[in-house]
């Protein structure tokens, strides 16, 4: 009975003082998730910005059709899963349409 207690206590201290950082200052989208791509160097700041916003726009649109389900049925392990998708389609998201953008501007970039 003591195992049954205490591990889930632990698990669910771990998982709010990993979620309980100190948020930072909002990047330049307005939010504070910052994306692991980054635009080549040859790519102008206005372009990069011009595309970074069309990419955050539909990263961020894909990734709230992700359900919420596996959070809400398996509690804790099911939230830890439920931020990793989301997590996982923002940076595809991203990434795809910051090289599309770039690409129709005429960049060439490698993959």
């Amino acid at each position: 009975m003591y195992r049954r207690t205490v591990v889930p206590i632990c698990a669910l201290t771990w998982l709010l003082a990993a979620c309980a950082s100190t948020p930072k200052a909002p990047n330049k989208y307005g939010h504070s998730y910052d994306y692991p791509y980054q635009a080549p160097a040859q790519v102008s700041e206005a372009d990069a910005d011009e595309c970074g916003k069309r990419a955050d726009a539909e990263a961020f649109a894909a990734a709230s059709g992700i359900s919420d389900r596996a959070g809400i049925l398996f509690g804790p392990l099911g939230a830890a899963v439920q931020i990793a998708r989301v997590k996982s389609r923002l940076n595809s998201t991203y990434e795809k349409v910051m090289k599309a953008c770039l690409r129709e501007k005429g960049y060439e970039l490698t993959e």
